[in-house]
């Protein structure tokens, strides 16, 4: 297990840069066929091996599906970044200072994000013990399988405005739309049929962590506006105030988490996460409702004044 562990974290790390790739070529389904696939595969494959040894079998079932998921996804990318006439045009890029400066912020919002969920766990385990963590980590699976559709809209709508230009306006509204049902109709589902699934697994479960279901019915709406905004300040490619605000909700995750597992168990990851997203939601509410604002009804993004809360220039 440990000698393959560095190939496992690259398999997934390639598996995971996939997702955005094939937004950007213009192919997300083939990402949500390929995750789809992965989560199938790897029960599967899970199931077959339980006999065998835990690291062996968990390795193998992750990360060889992963591998073969992967490879394909690679090979059809690879097929049409060549004959796409999309990508076949003469590039047209920013300069190489701004391309910089927008890979670190991104990279750095991308970072913070996954602290949370890396972290969470451990300050469960560590408060209130493996058996709580047990109860968390099954409302968790359901909770960041939704936290992850909500975030996956974002990358296809980027590169459709990429794309056609011409149609910011309309799909800046598709993306609210989109990401309001997706989020709402998840929470009423964290709501209303999961405490059911916890109850299959048992009724231990139900009894610890469908209080953590409940909060996450209500901070997964609240984290559209930070996903809208997110959206659109990659379209402008203005992202400092979605990095400080991703900071903050990070610091706000991992304290509360902190705090709250020593006073309520379980439910204080709810709690941090809520007081994170409602934070997030008051400081970016106002910068999105200004920026679709001003995106004309079909066309271009004009330039703005340098007070525009997203920045000086929109491109």
């Amino acid at each position: 297990a440990m000698v393959c562990f560095p190939v496992f974290v690259m398999v997934l790390g390639v598996f995971t840069l996939q997702d955005k790739a094939t937004a950007g070529l213009g192919v997300a389904r083939w990402s949500a066929a390929k995750n789809s696939f992965h989560a199938a595969a790897k029960l599967i494959v899970l199931l077959a091996l339980a006999g065998t040894d835990v690291a062996v079998s968990i390795v193998s079932a992750w990360g060889a599906t992963a591998a073969a998921a992967a490879a394909c996804i690679l090979v059809a990318l690879h097929r049409r970044s060549r004959s796409h006439p999309r990508f076949l045009a003469a590039p047209n890029l920013p300069p190489r200072r701004e391309l910089w400066s927008y890979f670190g912020s991104s990279f750095g919002i991308t970072a913070l994000w996954a602290i949370g969920p890396l972290v969470v766990p451990l300050i469960v385990v560590t408060q209130v013990g493996a058996e709580a963590n047990a109860y968390f980590a099954i409302a968790w699976a359901m909770i960041s399988a939704l936290y992850l559709m909500v975030h996956l809209v974002v990358s296809p709508y980027v590169a459709e405005v990429a794309a056609h230009p011409g149609r910011v306006a309309s799909l800046s509204r598709r993306l609210v739309r989109t990401l309001a049902v997706v989020a709402c109709a998840g929470g009423v589902g964290l709501v209303v049929v999961g405490p059911l699934l916890l109850g299959v697994v048992g009724a231990e479960y139900r009894t610890h962590s469908t209080g953590l279901l409940y909060l996450a019915g209500v901070f997964i709406p609240l984290s559209v506006v930070g996903a809208v905004y997110e959206g659109l300040a990659r379209v402008h490619r203005r992202l400092t105030l979605a990095l400080v605000v991703r900071g903050l909700s990070t610091l706000i995750i991992v304290a509360g988490s902190l705090i709250g597992t020593r006073a309520i168990g379980v439910g204080g990851v709810g709690w941090a996460y809520l007081a994170a997203e409602a934070v997030s939601a008051l400081v970016l509410i106002g910068p999105v409702i200004l920026w679709l604002r001003r995106a004309p009804h079909e066309g271009g993004y004009d330039e703005v004044p340098a007070d525009d809360p997203g920045g000086e220039r929109v491109e």
